[in-house]
């Protein structure tokens, strides 16, 4: 289901991740339910089914109660902060920030670094929105270490793809047109967790950078990017956040 998303065929990685949960609850193994849950209700979020996500985050929750795990709480706790902040209200961000602070908070109590990466990506990239430019740069540094030294690029381009947003918005539209062309050269728009909006907001960061630039700049920057290593985009990432901090 998550390969499926990745590649953009959304319909059939709900479908899986159906598959998913039900296989799930036959094997009777909550740890599973809940990670099930959690897997369907990030997906139902990302194509704007707040409600259906929220439904199944609860699932999560209880099956995360009923196992005990930390993990298993924090995902639960994830994907509530997902699903309520993607409503898009002051009051909605607020609480669903509230939420992904809980997740990592969890996610660090249990050990799970994987973990509170996630929920920091997401948690930081909202307090970026309220204006908290400073703190949110700070813990994308810390973030996108941890991808680079795990090698995992899947989160590493959610990150990317924001810190580009982020970067736009400070002024510093190079860096953010090479991190742009990059995320559009790697190819992962739909890649999961994404908000509703995310195509078309990294499609209005594109225009914006057009605008700034030049389509001429822009462009340059993505045939650029698109040679680059990928070790290369990350150091480019690193140095803009040093130079802003």
């Amino acid at each position: 289901g998550n390969a499926l998303f990745y590649r953009g065929d959304r319909d059939e990685g709900q479908a899986w991740m159906d598959r998913m949960i039900a296989v799930a609850q036959e094997g009777g193994i909550e740890g599973r339910i809940a990670h099930a849950h959690y897997m369907r209700s990030v997906a139902l979020t990302s194509v704007a089914d707040p409600d259906g996500g929220a439904h199944h985050a609860q699932c999560a929750t209880r099956a995360a109660e009923r196992a005990g795990s930390p993990t298993a709480l924090a995902q639960a706790a994830y994907a509530t902060g997902m699903a309520r902040s993607s409503r898009g209200g002051p009051n909605d961000i607020r609480s669903g920030l509230a939420l992904l602070d809980e997740a990592a908070e969890r996610a660090t109590e249990a050990g799970n670094r994987w973990l509170r990466a996630f929920a920091l990506t997401e948690s930081l990239w909202l307090r970026a929105r309220l204006g908290d430019t400073e703190t949110a740069l700070a813990g994308y540094r810390e973030i996108i270490e941890t991808w680079h030294q795990s090698g995992d690029w899947a989160n590493q381009w959610l990150s990317l793809r924001q810190l580009a947003g982020i970067l736009a918005s400070v002024g510093r539209d190079e860096d953010a047109a090479l991190l742009f062309g990059a995320v559009v050269a790697a190819g992962v728009r739909t890649a999961l967790p994404f908000a509703p909006t995310a195509a078309e907001d990294l499609d209005e960061l594109g225009r914006q950078l057009e605008r700034r630039l030049g389509p001429d700049g822009v462009e340059m920057s993505r045939r650029r990017a698109a040679l680059l290593r990928d070790e290369a985009v990350v150091a480019t990432a690193l140095a803009a956040i040093d130079e802003l901090l």
